[in-house]
Formats: C-alpha cells, sequence, structure tokens
C-alpha cells in the first residue's frame, strides 16, 4: 500500500497532469514550458517518495 499519505500523493499526481497539460499546449520557446517541465520533475520525485516504503514514519 502506499506508505506516504494519499491526500499528498493525490496532490502531487495533480500538479503533475496540471503540468503536463502546459507541456502540451504550450510553445517550446517559452519560459512556462521550461517552468512546467521543472514543476514536473520536483513533484514526479514527490510521488516516488510517497510510494517508497519508509524507514521511520514518525520522521514526518
Amino acid at each position: 500500500m502506499i506508505s506516504g499519505s494519499p491526500r499528498r500523493l493525490a496532490f502531487h499526481i495533480v500538479v503533475v497532469l496540471a503540468a503536463a497539460l502546459v507541456l502540451w499546449t504550450g510553445d517550446p520557446d517559452r519560459l512556462m514550458t521550461v517552468l512546467a517541465g521543472v514543476v514536473i520533475a520536483f513533484n514526479l520525485v514527490g510521488v516516488v517518495r510517497e510510494l517508497l516504503p519508509r524507514s521511520n514514519p514518525a520522521a514526518d
């Protein structure tokens, strides 16, 4: 099962989908496209962190 918070996992997934929509509809030369890529990268890390088992669940 999910080792982290389902609410945080859902947040990261929604942010990744929203940023992917910006990438899909955006112009590759725009700053928003680069920022959307950065947002996707950071939030995919968040998704992975929420899915990985935690060694100390009380550390949050």
